[in-house]
């Protein structure tokens, strides 16, 4: 109920007694408000870094259109089927003879940065995610076929890669 966007600060007003008798409320409370500032905060930066390239970006994905479709039109077509999300996270690693040897027991959905991987290691994942709108996204995907992947891709995805693939359009980004 607190109007982000007009607000100039959040004051917290202290009762002692009432800290001491409901420390556990209140130490709730302050970490809910605290997540909350610290999300607008970064959304304010995330636009401030990232709006021109966002907008340049969706106003070039729109001569893509006709090549994409809404990423809605996925739902419930993968009900009852299992998937396995893959990241860049290091942890990957321990677990890439595990996903080669069982990968035709589930769909693999990659990120982006998860395709150099995953290609290292002769894996071709059902699905690509690409929402950054960076350029330095392309790099990912050098040396990428996607020949048998479905691409998902954000409105802020950069043009020369939607444009190249195809797929699904989501018109969210992060």
């Amino acid at each position: 109920m607190i109007d982000l966007e007009n607000c100039k600060g959040v004051q917290v007003a202290e009762h002692p007694g009432s800290f001491r008798l409901f420390t556990e409320y209140y130490d709730a409370v302050k970490s809910s408000v605290k997540r909350i500032l610290d999300k607008k905060g970064g959304d304010r930066a995330t636009v401030k870094a990232f709006g021109s390239i966002f907008l340049r970006n969706a106003l070039n994905n729109l001569k893509n259109l006709d090549r994409l479709s809404p990423v809605s039109a996925l739902k419930g077509i993968f009900r009852g089927e299992s998937a396995l999300i893959v990241s860049s996270a290091p942890s990957v690693e321990g677990y890439i003879d595990d996903i080669l040897e069982y990968s035709d027991k589930f769909f693999i959905i990659a990120v982006d940065s998860a395709l150099p991987m995953l290609r290292e290691h002769g894996i071709k994942p059902d699905f690509a995610v690409s929402i950054d709108p960076q350029q330095r996204i392309s790099e990912h995907f050098l040396g990428h076929e996607g020949n048998d992947t479905i691409h998902i891709f954000s409105i802020v995805s950069p043009p020369a890669i939607v444009e190249r693939y195809g797929g699904f359009l989501s018109l969210n980004s992060h």
